[in-house]
C-alpha cells in the first residue's frame, strides 16, 4: 500500500475535465477500481490479475493504452507512478 500511505492524490477537476469523463460510468468505475488496486499493490499489478478480478476484458481493453499502459504483462498508471516515486523520496 504505497509504503504505508493508504490513499493517493485525486484531483476532482482533472477527473471531471479529463478524457475519462467522456466514457460510460461503467468504464469510469472500472478505472478508479483498478487505480485503487494498483495503489494497494504499490504499482505492481498484472493485466491478468485485473482480468481475473473484474471479468470485463472488453472494458479493460478500452482502458489499455488510453488510461494505463501495458508492458510485459504489467500495467502502469502514470499519475499514480508519479506519486509512488514522490513517496519514495519522503
Amino acid at each position: 500500500m504505497a509504503k504505508g500511505l493508504p490513499y493517493f492524490k485525486f484531483t476532482s477537476t482533472e477527473w471531471l475535465t479529463g478524457n475519462i469523463c467522456f466514457e460510460p460510468l461503467e468504464l469510469q468505475g472500472l478505472f478508479i477500481n483498478i487505480c485503487a488496486l494498483y495503489w494497494q499493490r504499490d504499482g505492481n499489478l498484472s493485466i491478468s490479475e485485473i482480468e481475473q478480478r473484474y471479468k470485463k476484458k472488453h472494458l479493460i481493453a478500452k482502458l489499455t493504452d488510453r488510461f494505463f499502459s501495458l508492458s510485459d504483462g504489467f500495467i502502469s498508471i502514470a499519475f499514480l507512478d508519479e506519486q509512488l516515486i514522490e513517496r519514495q523520496h519522503v
